[in-house]
């Protein structure tokens, strides 16, 4: 059974009063959660903060979600939200992408891929950071979270075709950004 089938059936039981299946409930979302907080604000203590959040309002106003196969989509919408006021709170816009970087064996060989797609991760970041917010929260959402067109276009409430624009504007920013990061590294090296 899909994650969106299990919840809608979560969600049923829930209203249906078994409380029980709101346990069943955050183990089913919260890491992916605490995983979107964490690469939209690059704090991992406050995307924990920002998942509890997220499920208190969750479980608070469950009984306001009209239609539960948009359950995913509602999820997300408050957990943005939450990362939005955090971010405003903190007066600081950070993206922290934690790829698993396997340190090998410790060969010279893995050592020295590990250092590269270090550099590489921080030139995506950099280059993200760069991004305007608009277009850096669709990439991340499209890009890291596997969230469809469609579903990003009900989080933010804007039209498909506009995160789409956003989606293809922000990504030929952030390879723009790219280019000119290796240019300028080439340019110290040479």
């Amino acid at each position: 059974m899909s994650k969106e089938k299990k919840s809608e059936q979560l969600i049923r039981q829930i209203k249906a009063g078994r409380k029980s299946a709101m346990d069943e409930l955050l183990k089913l979302w919260y890491k992916p959660v605490v995983h979107y907080a964490w690469r939209f604000t690059g704090d991992q203590y406050a995307a924990q903060e920002i998942g509890q959040t997220t499920f208190m309002i969750v479980f608070k106003k469950y009984h306001q979600l009209k239609d539960i196969s948009k359950f995913k989509v509602w999820l997300y919408r408050i957990a943005d939200n939450q990362c939005k006021d955090y971010l405003r709170r903190q007066k600081r816009y950070e993206l922290v992408d934690e790829h698993n970087l396997e340190e090998g064996t410790g060969s010279k060989y893995n050592a020295q891929y590990a250092l590269e797609q270090r550099e590489k991760i921080a030139w995506i970041k950099k280059s993200l950071l760069k991004l305007p917010e608009e277009q850096r929260i669709i990439i991340v959402m499209k890009e890291y979270q596997g969230l469809k067109f469609r579903e990003i276009a009900e989080i933010l409430n804007i039209s498909e075709n506009t995160v789409k624009s956003r989606m293809y504007a922000g990504l030929k920013a952030l390879k723009k950004n790219l280019n000119q990061a290796n240019s300028e590294v080439h340019n110290l090296i040479f």
